[in-house]
């Protein structure tokens, strides 16, 4: 196998022909810089298997993403998957929405607020706009 037949798990860029096979524990996406030498780009990775693994003689590893010491790490050139990206796309927008955020993800717990807050005063006028509580209707534990 050659390492441009290669595409990254997490972003599809396919790897330049001088990577050098087999993949390095350190060895790293250019263009997103996810380990490549970790389970989700391993031909083996199988959700539906136990630990995620078809080899049943790998040890466990909890972090599928994270680079690791497997040493029967095998490379799948179709570790890509486009479906699973615009799932966690559109999950991440929901989560944006519910709480709040513009669509980049770029709000903090500040901007929230609507002003430059601590995060204990941000929070806390959060959870204010939660229980519409007014400024003077202070919780039983501050009266």
């Amino acid at each position: 196998m050659k390492a441009e037949e290669i595409t990254c798990w997490k972003c599809g860029t396919r790897l330049s022909a001088g990577t050098p096979l087999p993949l390095s524990r350190r060895s790293k996406c250019r263009h997103c810089n996810a380990d490549l030498h970790a389970c989700r780009q391993c031909r083996f990775y199988d959700t539906s298997k136990n630990n995620q693994c078809r080899e049943p003689m790998a040890e466990r590893v909890v972090d599928k993403e994270r680079a690791n010491f497997c040493d029967y790490f095998e490379p799948n050139p179709a570790a890509f998957t486009e479906n699973e990206t615009t799932e966690t796309e559109a999950s991440r927008g929901k989560l944006n929405e519910l709480f709040g955020l513009d669509s980049a993800g770029s709000g903090d717990i500040n901007s929230l607020a609507g002003e430059i807050l601590s995060e204990e005063e941000a929070s806390r006028e959060k959870l204010n706009q939660l229980f519409d509580l007014e400024n003077g209707d202070k919780g039983e534990g501050e009266r």
